[in-house]
């Protein structure tokens, strides 16, 4: 039998060398001088979304824009990389961020500063329209399918 991936989500990862503790620093310091939005935070706070505009996260929207041009080199995009908004959440004890999508984005990302020992971890969905109405259960026998998601 062949099995293709037709209609792959594929999601790519760089290990990135910043100073978070700096970067968890200037992220409070904003916390304390903006009440910030309610979105899809829960018991946190969620910045506004011109993070990548702030000359104290220069760095971090540096290596995103890295990693944009390797992306769109890896998937021969014809497209210069942009970053139309981003923003930073702190999620106190038992705060988290309801789903959400983010309409409009060729590709989003997520960069972790801080987190404490056994936080919650992040849950990605499959974005294309109607395909949660067909989700099977697959048996959790230490495999890994042909997606690469690996069941124990």
């Amino acid at each position: 039998m062949i099995a293709e991936g037709f209609f792959p989500t594929l999601i790519f990862a760089e290990d990135v060398k910043l100073d978070n503790q700096q970067l968890a620093n200037d992220i409070v310091a904003w916390s304390k001088q903006d009440k910030g939005v309610k979105k899809t935070n829960i018991n946190g706070w969620h910045s506004q979304t011109n993070m990548h505009e702030m000359p104290q996260f220069k760095l971090l929207v540096d290596e995103l824009f890295k990693m944009q041009h390797q992306m769109y080199k890896e998937e021969w995009l014809d497209r210069k990389p942009k970053i139309g908004n981003m923003w930073a959440n702190i999620n106190y004890p038992g705060g988290y961020n309801k789903p959400h999508i983010h309409p409009n984005s060729l590709y989003s990302g997520v960069y972790y500063v801080k987190t404490q020992e056994n936080c919650g971890k992040i849950i990605l969905y499959d974005p294309r329209p109607g395909i949660q109405t067909n989700m099977l259960q697959e048996l959790k026998d230490n495999h890994q399918n042909i997606y690469g998601e690996k069941f124990i």
